[in-house]
C-alpha cells in the first residue's frame, strides 16, 4: 500500500478514489491477503545486492524471501535475486 499511496500522491497512479477508500474493498474482493511489512524484510534489504534501483521492488523481493513467497512480475531484474518468480 505504501508504494500505491506514494504513486497516487505524485499523480503517477490514477484510481477511482483515494487509496484509503479504494484499496481495502479491492483487496477483500480479490481474495488476496494483506501483508504487513515486517522488520525481518526491512533488515533483509541490507543483505541484498543493489541490482534493482527501485527500493520498493527490492523490499518486495526481501519480503518474498523472508516469507518464502513467489513474486508475480515481468521485471527481468528480479531473476538476478534468489527469489521465485511467476511471469
Amino acid at each position: 500500500m505504501l508504494e500505491i499511496q506514494i504513486k497516487y500522491d505524485l499523480g503517477k497512479l490514477k484510481l477511482p478514489d483515494t487509496p484509503q477508500k479504494f484499496l481495502p474493498d479491492l483487496i477483500q474482493d480479490s481474495g488476496l491477503n494483506f501483508h504487513t511489512l515486517e522488520n525481518k524484510a526491512i533488515f533483509m534489504l541490507g543483505k541484498l545486492p543493489k541490482l534493482h534501483r527501485d527500493p520498493f521492488d527490492r523490499l518486495l523481493i526481501a519480503s518474498a524471501l523472508v516469507k518464502g513467497w513467489e513474486i508475480a512480475t515481468v521485471d527481468r531484474i528480479f531473476d538476478q535475486y534468489p527469489v521465485q518468480t511467476v511471469n
